[in-house]
């Protein structure tokens, strides 16, 4: 239930944020089409950092798009198999979002991201054999932040969110620190005014 109210609370934000038409200092609606992309690094209060691969097609202040990132998780401890694996995750999916304006230099955005993919574990027995465990996750991301506009071409985003996932059973290593925010910045280049 914690987990829908926040989606929803996500989803309401973009909404009511962006729900203008009229032109303000801080919201102002535009009418040109681009496109984006870049890299993002996320890091977790777990010592985590992924490097994400992201790019959009913008349509006037609202954004979709596609992201994709792979890397290694904490080790997690089975408590019924007493093993020690290290974990790693591969996923992609959709990412959609809205900006506050684009005329600006600042502005506020808000987007999620869903993504499909596989978390895995590894034990390794001996030198070259190795003992490997897979998992299907789905994850919801939403986040808020404030972007920087450099010369129409660059720019820069500051941002918070909160990973929310599918439960996981990985060979006795239940529900991996999946569900946890995350703080991150990014770089795109693209066409944004």
């Amino acid at each position: 239930m914690k987990n829908l109210i926040l989606l929803l609370f996500s989803l309401g934000t973009v909404s009511l944020a962006y729900g203008q038409d009229t032109k303000s200092g801080l919201f102002t609606m535009s009418n040109t089409i681009g496109g984006f992309g870049g890299i993002s690094l996320n890091a977790k209060h777990t010592n985590t950092i992924l490097l994400h691969g992201e790019g959009g097609f913008r349509y006037r202040n609202f954004y979709i798009g596609g992201f994709g990132y792979g890397g290694d998780l904490e080790s997690q401890y089975s408590e019924s198999q007493k093993k020690d694996y290290k974990m790693s995750i591969g996923q992609g999916g959709f990412w959609l979002g809205a900006t506050s304006n684009t005329s600006n230099h600042w502005a506020l955005f808000s987007d999620v991201k869903l993504g499909f993919g596989s978390l895995m574990g590894r034990y390794q027995i001996s030198d070259f054999v190795f003992e490997e465990h897979e998992s299907f996750i789905f994850t919801a991301s939403p986040q808020i932040g404030i972007s920087y506009t450099n010369l129409s071409l660059v720019q820069i985003r500051a941002f918070v969110g909160y990973q929310l996932s599918s439960a996981v059973d990985l060979d006795g290593v239940l529900n991996v620190d999946m569900n946890s925010p995350y703080v991150g910045i990014s770089v795109y280049l693209g066409y944004f005014q």
